[in-house]
């Protein structure tokens, strides 16, 4: 999440011969995430012949950066240079002051490569260009923890991720993106309430993307305890009507994984199994195959009711899928049974029948049921 209280915009120029300009921008009350910032201001004062300017950042992250720059002819030649930018995480220093040119007559900009680190994590950037046609590209070696501001208050995450990514274009061609990352010893938790904790865990995932003028893949494939708990290979076209492919099989996924993702959920457990496979166009992808949920736990946040020993097939073909199920609720036995379809014909069909079900009314009321019900959505 991205919040902004407050913006202000001032600044003057003057259309005389040299040309002298003033600016300056400040943000209150800005926060990304986790991290709030009381203020961050950029300012910038020059003429046609030099520039300087600077960036100033204060609340959860506190720091400068410093511009100075001068125009030789059609092209302005500068530098950055900070003394870090301090983050609950850590302090980044640049490895030098960033180097970079402006041409004003081709439009383009370039940056000389350089790292950004802090403690035993880095980022560093090739030479960039961008403009009709450039590239860039970058390094990374990161601890999870720096990327935590990004998540819920409740989450915290641990291991680490190695990669690097490259993008290219020109005037002829579409933009070429590859990415290769690998992710080791990753741990996300959760505050549950009462004191619980939420834990998934991952040894080892790698994933790869592929993306440009004749589509992409993504590539993604997961390890826990000398076991790949999830594959997927996806290739998407980049035309409306050109075919599309892949597979995603899962073992021994666990559920708890997603529960962050799921806030209406108070908690969320179990194991999933299965392999799904997609076909179709870019248009119209479609998916076929089968996956299975045992051993579940399903509750929602504000309903004391909840699917214990939950155990779910979901056969899935095309546009539409059937599912069949049992589950223990309000200490009752119950079974689950429905089916799907999507696109062009959307439709539900659920029936939910129980013995002995004692349903919890809040505040006060308890219900013993002993029926069924069907839902139906068209």
């Amino acid at each position: 999440d991205i919040s902004l209280a407050e913006l202000n915009l001032s600044g003057r120029g003057e259309l005389v011969e040299d040309m002298p300009f003033e600016f300056v921008a400040k943000a209150e009350g800005l926060g990304v995430g986790r991290l709030s910032g009381d203020q961050a201001q950029l300012s910038m004062r020059g003429d046609r012949s030099s520039a300087s300017g600077e960036f100033l950042v204060s609340g959860d992250v506190e720091g400068r950066v410093q511009l100075a720059a001068r125009a030789d002819e059609q092209r302005w030649q500068g530098s950055l240079t900070t003394e870090g930018i301090a983050t609950p995480a850590g302090t980044w220093r640049a490895s030098e002051a960033v180097e970079f040119a402006v041409d004003t007559a081709g439009e383009a900009l370039s940056v000389a490569a350089h790292c950004w680190g802090t403690g035993g994590s880095s980022i560093c950037i090739d030479d960039l260009r961008v403009g009709e046609e450039g590239a860039v590209g970058a390094e990374l070696d990161l601890e999870l923890a720096l990327l935590e501001f990004l998540l819920p208050a409740q989450l915290s995450v641990s291991g680490r991720v190695v990669g690097r990514a490259d993008a290219g274009w020109d005037l002829d061609t579409e933009a070429e993106i590859t990415a290769a990352v690998d992710v080791t010893a990753a741990r996300l938790e959760q505050q549950l309430s009462e004191g619980e904790i939420a834990r998934f865990s991952i040894d080892r995932a790698r994933l790869a993307l592929q993306a440009g003028g004749s589509g992409s893949r993504l590539q993604l494939a997961a390890e826990r305890e000398g076991l790949q708990v999830a594959s997927i290979d996806v290739r998407l076209a980049a035309t409306p009507d050109d075919k599309v492919s892949g597979t995603m099989m899962f073992d021994d996924f666990r559920l708890g994984a997603l529960r962050p993702f799921v806030p209406q959920l108070s908690r969320l457990s179990g194991q999933f199994d299965g392999a799904l496979e997609l076909y179709g166009t870019t248009a119209r992808p479609l998916v076929r195959g089968s996956v299975e949920v045992s051993d579940g736990h399903l509750s929602v946040v504000g309903n004391p009711n909840a699917l214990e020993d939950l155990t779910l097939a979901v056969s899935l073909a095309g546009e539409q899928a059937t599912l069949s199920g049992t589950a223990q609720l309000g200490g009752g036995p119950a079974t689950l049974a429905g089916n799907a379809r999507w696109g062009s014909n959307r439709s539900l069909a659920l029936r939910l029948e129980g013995q002995g079900n004692r349903l919890l009314v809040p505040p006060y009321s308890e219900l013993l049921v002993s029926s069924g019900f069907d839902i139906r959505i068209t």
